[in-house]
């Protein structure tokens, strides 16, 4: 496939402390491994061979734990930021790319088909692919919808409201480099509205497996828990 990819993982995980601080997010286990080789080990498996990690906050220990990568079957390399760069900031350190990157936050565990995923960005002639999930909130009282003289023309109990929500996974074509710029701080959400004014095609690739987002301790204890049980579930 000849896929490279590039992992998030330099965010000082504030939202975790006092765990994070003095453990990088990365190096957070989940069912005793750090959730980042959750990460490593999940794309390797679906044949990526080349992996960055963009790193800031104790980048050393982070760098020391998985060395060249070797031991889980990819060739790693760091790109360290001396100052914060968001959430898309560190694409602007990866260098030149051919065909499409993978990019993924390091505090998800997920069991995302990169391939079909890839297949799907090419297909569609996509700048940016984003993967994307179902999420389901109930309003917690009813809902009223009205017409223009205030007349109730629908009432719903407590209704539910279906989103399709980003995992935190995108691929990225060669000509998304042309809107960063180097050392640039941008978040993910602002490069993606860059690529749409700029008429770009954005597409979505909708992921109906497995996703967890670990960066609050409420969801690491529900990883723990899934994990242990031998289930990594929504």
């Amino acid at each position: 496939m000849g896929l490279e990819a590039l992992v998030m993982a330099g965010g000082r995980g504030s939202r975790l402390d006092p765990l994070t601080a003095f453990l990088p997010k990365p190096l957070v286990p989940v069912a005793d491994r750090p959730v980042l080789e959750h990460a490593i080990r999940m794309m390797a498996g679906h044949g990526v061979r080349q992996v960055a990690v963009s790193l800031g906050y104790l980048a050393p220990l982070v760098q020391a734990y998985f060395g060249d990568g070797e031991r889980l079957g990819v060739r790693i390399r760091y790109l360290v930021e001396h100052r914060p760069l968001g959430t898309a900031g560190a694409i602007g350190l990866f260098g030149d790319w051919r065909g499409a990157l993978f990019v993924m936050n390091a505090d998800i565990l997920c069991d995302l088909d990169v391939r079909a995923m890839l297949a799907r960005h090419r297909d569609r002639g996509a700048a940016a692919t984003v993967a994307t999930v179902e999420q389901v909130s109930r309003l917690p009282t009813a809902a009223l919808e009205t017409d223009a003289e205030g007349r109730v023309v629908r009432y719903r109990e407590k209704p539910e409201i279906r989103h399709q929500v980003a995992m935190g996974c995108y691929m990225l074509a060669p000509a998304v480099r042309d809107h960063l710029r180097a050392e640039e701080a941008v978040d993910m959400p602002e490069l993606l509205q860059r690529l749409l004014d700029a008429g770009a095609p954005v597409a979505a690739y909708a992921h109906g497996g497995r996703w967890i987002d670990v960066g609050r301790p409420d969801d690491l204890l529900r990883a723990q828990s899934l994990l242990s049980s031998g289930d990594a579930g929504r």
